[in-house]
Formats: C-alpha cells, structure tokens, sequence
C-alpha cells in the first residue's frame, strides 16, 4: 500500500489557491431498488437484495487560514453564501495532479473568525452543483 502525504494538497477557486488547512469531500448516491422476482439464487436458495445508483452528489467542507489579500465578498474567491462558487478544485496532491473538480458549488455554511492571539479563519460547508 502507498499512501499520500496531505502536505500536497491545495484548494483552487477559479484559478487561486486558498491558504487552507483542511478540506473534505463526501460523495453520496441515491440508492434504486432493483430487487425483483429474478432476484433469487437457485444454487443458494436465498434472495439478495439489488439495485442502481441514481442521483449522485458530493457534500464538501473545507476551510483553512484566511489570506489577507483577498477580500471575502470578491469573486474569486467569493466565500458566501451563493449558489455559484465556480472552477473550484480540490487537489489530494499537486505532484501528480490527483484531484475532485467541481464546475460550481452551492455554498450553504460560511464562517469567518478570529482570536486576539490567533489568525483570521475561515470554513464553508456546501454541494455540488451540477457535475
């Protein structure tokens, strides 16, 4: 098993990287049943259960330490709440270009904060929207 350093990873938001510190993304697929009456083992006598996947989406979080240059409501990166977060990517590692794309993300939960001895941070929770 070969496993992959985080330290890699990078957001992009229409073409910028975020200063970040975490991000996830959590695929999800409705579930059709399919069982039917063929849905039957003769061999086993049992009948398993069946089915297709229909609507897929993605829940996404990630947030990270805020850069001082960007201003939040700009676009990019345009850390709302909006429906239309565009060319936004993920990446699991720069090096060999491993990453989720998504076109455009509903953002849904956004949250700026800071402590006297700390940094300015942000989060954003969202989905996909579309592909």
């Amino acid at each position: 098993m070969s496993q992959r350093a985080a330290k890699t990873s990078r957001i992009l938001t229409d073409g910028n990287a975020l200063t970040f510190a975490s991000w996830n993304v959590d695929e999800d697929a409705q579930d059709l049943d399919t069982v039917n009456f063929e849905s039957w083992n003769t061999a086993r006598a049992e009948t398993y259960d069946e089915g297709l996947y229909g609507v897929l989406g993605a829940k996404i979080r990630f947030g990270g330490d805020w850069d001082a240059s960007a201003n939040p409501f700009d676009s990019p990166p345009g850390l709302y709440i909006r429906d239309d977060l565009s060319n936004t990517f993920f990446y699991e590692s720069r090096i060999d270009s491993v990453f989720y794309e998504f076109p455009y993300i509903r953002l849904r939960g956004t949250s700026n904060g800071a402590e006297v001895r700390g940094k300015v941070l942000f989060s954003c929770s969202g989905m996909n929207q579309g592909p």
